[in-house]
């Protein structure tokens, strides 16, 4: 990620804007409840996978495409090694809603009962055989890549913010007040991805047992009532000018059985 502070202060101040000035930021930007595009999907049949992992669909996301420069993110939650769960309301900019169940894994106290997905494309549309245009296109590192976490709740005296930046190499998603926390990285678990196609997605799901060291024990972090504000956004490189953002509002509840 860029070294230059004032760039990627300016850049967290962005994501944090109203709702009025998100939109002007994102005025190419579509929004929409879907299936991620190639080549985000993995080669080995059904064809159906996200490269993360076998009984990981590409569906249920929510999607933000940049048509202008090909560029597509996603957030989709899901029971965690379960059935997604649908939006329950959504707001301006692509924003959605989900209420999802409080606690840990049934069977697996080590886990939130939850996770959340998510996908950063730069070469939306495009087949992951077709390596010429997967060469022409701009990968990961043309831009700068950022997702903030905010966690709140009535057992907090006030809410927790957190930015991960993510590292088009490694692809990590590095914790900027604590580098020694992050998140992705074993993004191509099913065979067959190119280095070309590595060049341009960066996909994982995540779980809050991942990230204790931000958002403390599963006994605090996945009580009811908890809220997890989940801001999914892209800059070109060095910029402040935002290229893409996808916000999920994610809100933890005691459900039926």
């Amino acid at each position: 990620m860029p070294k230059n502070n004032g760039i990627q202060n300016a850049q967290n101040v962005q994501i944090d804007q109203k709702d009025n000035a998100i939109a002007a930021h994102t005025k190419d930007d579509t929004f929409s409840i879907g299936t991620v595009q190639p080549p985000a999907l993995a080669l080995a049949p059904p064809n159906t996978q996200m490269w993360f992992g076998s009984g990981n669909t590409p569906d249920n996301y929510n999607i933000t495409d940049n048509g202008s420069i090909g560029t597509e993110t996603g957030l989709k939650v899901h029971v965690r090694q379960g059935i997604d769960y649908t939006p329950t309301g959504s707001g301006p900019n692509g924003e959605q809603d989900y209420t999802v169940a409080a606690g840990t894994q049934p069977g697996n106290p080590t886990r939130a009962a939850w996770n959340f997905d998510y996908v950063v494309n730069t070469a939306a549309g495009i087949s992951p055989t077709d390596t010429f245009d997967l060469t022409n296109a701009p990968g990961l590192a043309a831009y700068d890549w950022k997702m903030q976490i905010t966690q709140s709740g009535p057992q907090f005296v006030s809410p927790h913010t957190a930015i991960f930046d993510l590292d088009p190499a490694s692809h990590i998603w590095v914790d900027e007040s604590n580098p020694a926390i992050g998140f992705g990285g074993d993004d191509f678990s099913q065979p067959g991805a190119s280095a070309a196609v590595m060049s341009h997605i960066a996909e994982n799901s995540v779980n809050l047992a991942f990230l204790s060291g931000e958002f403390g024990p599963l006994a605090t972090s996945t009580a009811a009532g908890t809220v997890y504000d989940v801001k999914l956004a892209g800059f070109n490189a060095g910029s402040p000018q935002m290229v893409s953002f996808t916000h999920d509002v994610i809100t933890l509840a005691v459900l039926p059985v």
